[in-house]
């Protein structure tokens, strides 16, 4: 059965405008990110909803201002959500958290998301039960303690934010190596109730970040058999609660639940299995200031003094209301109310000094009159610019969401034609307008971009100042999306770009000033394939846990292949010289076989399947279109820049696609992607 591909692309440049690039540290200045948002459920909103208005055009192509208020932005989605991601990219913007802690904060996100995984598929997968070891504290150690303690040391130490880490099940913190060292301390108890996971009742992580402070109490004696290092690791995290800069836990329980602060209030995020993002559900809580509920393990009633024991025996008093506390325990401290106050029966939690880093000290925590409200929380990493990483996330989370729209579309009926036309003249699917807005969305919302260049638009956008930030982003939301509706594979393809000034003339930049390009490929399973300027990468997206995980490291294309890619019914528009090539390729030569023919339609197809065994790919110029078909900004400089950073070339005909400046935001030309030591044989043919 004949097998159809389709693709989509994006773009995303620097620019260096100053209206574009208002930054500023001033609280005053700063502006809240308009947050993404997208109800799939309501996608058909979207495809009735009008397109923004553009601005006159003067001398040739020039920018349209895009700005929708919160009001419009309601009325035309339908459903607001505000994805964790943006939640901390709006506290950013309002200078309440730094870009730093941003990824800290992130790179914890991603390790609850993989042990909320394990978790579910705990029994399936034999990690239940006990490791056969004991931790520092001298207790049994469950499989998953261990499994859950290295994930969260891995996602720490790769965010590239983190110096020390200090973990529930080791003896003593850990000096994350210097090429991963960054300033925060972490400290967190990997799976809280472990023992709960065996019987399938609820579980959860706790954590919690600092900054260093050589100021503290440790006890590290000069006899201590702690190295130095070691010792400076305790000194810094033996810190006082009321230091910390964000803490919080995730429960996994029949639904995995992020609460988080950052010093301003708690707020809850729930992980959406659809597109496996943390999606903000209850804001700003509050703990009751009192309540009827009290949670503590009353098989030590017997060994508690008599102080205790008496306040216990009063909360089961019916009294006035003629109705006791409600006992309700469940072996996990996460699980417990999130807020109040904490005390240890005398003083503030958070005002304790630690004098060790195993330090226990009794607690309580509970509505406000009882305790006090006692709750802050995390963040992630990256290794490349911290704000370029903000970009390429935005644009990860559009394409997983595209990725369920696709998946549904024949479901929710987003299958077949608009009713109207793109600026090339070209039909729009309802899927191309959905993801077109998708993409927008997503975009504006990271804080980062300062243009905005679609494929279906017929200018660049610059977005609002309030929203802007250094980037250029170019995309075909959807590319060759016309085999989707037989249910074949969909791409997207996306390219970054440093801007030199303002939006058109910032946008016109030839592919060697690419700061990153890349595709996503909706399949069978979903792929973001990227490069950074420094190999060619592939991720697949996992469902478990939504994420992108690298399965395809340092991508090179074979120096040669044995596949061709050209659309042969356009055989006779080409010129004799192409001809001969083609039919040099189809002679079985020196081995016996000839070149074999693979044509799915689709660019990013092609490439993809370039990347991994080798060959040619050939879209050039006929009698019907004498300056090609494909477009050098949104398709032709991105896959050029993939394939040149896997080993590959990338020509015209006669020169590098790289070399090649834009004279219009839709150009068009001839292209030929393929292994080195094709492009030899054809550029023989071409001369």
């Amino acid at each position: 059965m004949a097998a159809a591909t389709s693709a989509a692309a994006i773009a995303i440049s620097s620019s260096s405008s100053s209206r574009l690039l208002h930054f500023s540290n001033s609280a005053s200045d700063c502006q809240l990110i308009n947050p993404f948002r997208l109800e799939v459920s309501e996608a058909k909103s979207f495809i009735s909803s009008s397109s923004p208005q553009t601005s006159k055009r003067r001398h040739g192509v020039h920018c349209m201002a895009v700005g929708t208020t919160e009001a419009e932005m309601k009325k035309n989605s339908g459903y607001e959500i505000q994805t964790l991601t943006s939640w901390l990219l709006k506290q950013e913007q309002a200078c309440v958290i730094d870009a730093e802690l941003t990824i800290v904060i992130s790179s914890i996100s991603m390790a609850c998301k993989q042990i909320a995984s394990l978790v579910q598929r705990a029994s399936i997968s034999n990690l239940t039960g006990v490791q056969g070891a004991v931790n520092v504290q001298g207790e049994d150690q469950k499989k998953l303690d261990v499994v859950s303690n290295a994930v969260f040391s891995n996602c720490l130490r790769s965010s590239g934010r983190t110096g020390i880490i200090a973990s529930e099940e080791e003896d003593v913190p850990v000096a994350v190596e210097e090429s991963y060292s960054g300033n925060y301390i972490v400290v967190f108890d990997p799976l809280d109730g472990s023992s709960n996971s065996d019987a399938a009742v609820s579980t959860g992580s706790i954590f919690g970040i600092y900054s260093p402070n050589d100021e503290c109490l440790a006890v590290t004696s000069d006899d201590s058999m702690l190295s130095g290092t070691e010792q400076r690791c305790v000194v810094s995290v033996c810190q006082p609660g009321s230091n910390l800069l964000a803490a919080g836990y995730c429960m996994y329980s029949s639904s995995v639940i992020f609460v988080l602060s950052v010093g301003k209030g708690v707020f809850a995020f729930t992980l959406d299995p659809m597109y496996g993002e943390f999606v903000l559900t209850q804001e700003n809580l509050q703990i009751p200031r009192a309540g009827k509920i009290y949670a503590i393990y009353e098989g030590n009633y017997q060994l508690w003094d008599d102080k205790l024991k008496k306040y216990i025996d009063d909360l089961k008093d019916p009294g006035p209301s003629g109705k006791p506390y409600s006992a309700r325990y469940i072996g996990s401290l996460v699980v417990e109310q999130a807020g109040g106050r904490g005390s240890d029966g005398h003083q503030r939690i958070l005002d304790i000094q630690p004098t060790e880093i195993h330090q226990r000290v009794p607690f309580y925590i509970g509505s406000v009159e009882e305790v006090e409200k006692l709750e802050k929380y995390l963040q992630q990493a990256g290794y490349i610019d911290a704000e370029l990483t903000i970009v390429l996330s935005s644009i990860s989370l559009a394409c997983k969401q595209i990725a369920s729209l696709l998946q549904r579309s024949s479901i929710i009926n987003l299958t077949g034609l608009q009713g109207t036309a793109n600026v090339q003249g070209e039909d729009q699917k309802k899927l191309d307008v959905i993801s077109n807005e998708l993409f927008c969305n997503c975009l504006r919302s990271s804080g980062r971009t300062g243009i905005i260049a679609s494929e279906e638009e017929d200018v660049p956008v610059a977005v609002e100042e309030t929203y802007s930030g250094n980037y250029i982003v170019v995309f075909d939301p959807i590319d060759g999306f016309g085999c989707q509706c037989r249910n074949v594979q969909i791409f997207n393809k996306m390219k970054i770009d440093q801007a030199k000034q303002e939006c058109v003339i910032s946008v016109c930049q030839p592919g060697s000033n690419l700061l990153a390009a890349g595709y996503c490929l909706y399949s069978s399973s979903v792929v973001l394939t990227l490069s950074i300027g420094g190999g060619v990468y592939g991720f697949t997206l996992d469902p478990n846990y939504g994420e992108f995980v690298l399965t395809h490291e340092d991508i090179k294309i074979p120096k040669t292949g044995r596949i061709y890619s050209f659309n042969e019914g356009n055989y006779d528009l080409w010129d004799e010289k192409l001809e001969s090539y083609l039919n040099h390729l189809r002679q079985p030569g020196a081995t016996g076989k000839p070149y074999s023919g693979r044509y799915i339609g689709c660019l990013v197809g092609e490439i993809h399947r370039m990347l991994l065994v080798g060959g040619i790919y050939g879209n050039p110029k006929n009698t019907n279109s004498k300056k090609g078909n494909l477009r050098l900004f949104y398709e032709c400089a991105p896959m050029s820049f993939l394939v040149e950073q896997a080993g590959g070339k990338a020509i015209d005909g006669h020169q590098r696609i790289l070399d090649i400046k834009p004279q219009e935001i839709h150009q068009r030309m001839p292209i030929f992607i393929e292994s080195a030591d094709e492009v030899e044989k054809l550029e023989k043919h071409l001369a």
